[in-house]
């Protein structure tokens, strides 16, 4: 009698231990109104051809005038299926911006965004889901929204696209703005530095792909067709006093020395252009006037001679010489 006695009480405790487990320990009571899809719209060719962006306007509303404590990035998921409402496209959780102060619920701004390479079929019937995670939800909350061809954007080209896409988003401002009046999204024609923050963690990427709703823009710069440059100039220019008595004088002087002809140029311009700081200077015209000389027959030398390296050794020279000399005779002038 005992052990029958025994084994009822345990059968009984086991069955008030699986009631109490069935009870899921994270539940939340349900909003208030059915989470909506307000609007929907579609957009491709934005960061490349044939990519494909669905972005949606969502609501999940208060329960008793306050929101949950648990984030509804946990407590809901929203879900891309293909036309057959069974095929699991893509998946997303709604984005909690703390300055919203509302853990992720009230006004929602959420997307799906596919490369060209895993993008759907343009014009499908696809269906996004709001579902209420059955850990906090039970019975579970679930809406559906079904996209027409309506909510497709019919831009033909990507600078269409993107501006449509610009648009969509600057028309969902005065409902952000009546729900989060101490938050303003946007500052002029452009985001604000809240709303930079709060559309980039909706939209991975989003300044890639619609530049315009931001005040620092990002662009991929488009590839330029350039012409080649070489150093056939200098080289002509180099030839130009070949077989010259200047450059045959320049040849015998510097061999004397064992230095070429054009570093003899070299020279002659360093101390051409100290001569003539020197004597402007000594006339009492200040050091600026020696200097503008001094550049002029650098540019002279240069010219002239037109060797690729002579040319930089003149450049060179020149801004050596003219920092020496206004700091020697600066204070002279």
């Amino acid at each position: 009698m005992k052990g029958i006695l025994a084994v009822i009480i345990s059968a009984m405790a086991a069955a008030i231990s699986l009631t109490v487990l069935a009870v899921p320990a994270f539940a939340l009571d349900p909003p208030d109104d059915k989470p909506t899809i307000n609007s929907v719209r579609v957009f491709t060719d934005l960061a490349e051809p044939d990519d494909f962006l669905a972005i949606f306007h969502a609501s999940i509303s208060s329960t008793n005038g306050t929101f949950p404590d648990t984030p509804a990035y946990y407590a809901f998921l929203f879900r891309l299926y293909d036309e057959d409402g069974a095929t699991l496209l893509s998946s997303a959780r709604p984005f909690v911006f703390s300055l919203f102060d509302n853990n992720g619920y009230g006004e929602i701004l959420s997307g799906f965004y596919f490369t060209a390479d895993d993008a759907p079929a343009w014009h499908g019937n696809y269906i996004i889901n709001i579902f209420g995670i059955p850990q906090y939800y039970n019975p579970p909350i679930t809406s559906n929204y079904e996209i027409t061809k309506g909510d497709y954007s019919t831009a033909e080209t990507s600078e269409a696209s993107r501006e449509d896409l610009y648009n969509w988003v600057v028309g969902r401002s005065t409902v952000f703005k009546a729900a989060y009046p101490d938050v303003p999204l946007f500052s002029g024609a452009e985001l604000s530095e809240y709303g930079e923050r709060y559309v980039k963690g909706v939209i991975q990427g989003i300044d890639t792909l619609c530049p315009q709703l931001f005040y620092y823009q990002v662009y991929i710069p488009e590839v330029m067709d350039t012409d080649g440059y070489d150093t056939s100039l200098a080289d002509t220019y180099g030839e130009r006093l070949d077989g010259t008595d200047l450059k045959r004088g320049a040849d015998r002087l510097g061999a004397t020395i064992n230095v070429s002809g054009v570093f003899v140029f070299g020279i002659l311009t360093i101390a051409g252009c100290i001569g003539v700081c020197i004597y402007s200077v000594k006339k009492g015209w200040g050091v600026e006037a020696g200097i503008l000389g001094g550049s002029i027959i650098a540019i002279a030398a240069a010219v002239l001679v037109g060797d690729a390296l002579v040319t930089i050794v003149m450049i060179a020279s020149l801004l050596a010489t003219m920092g020496i000399m206004y700091i020697i005779l600066h204070k002279k002038a």
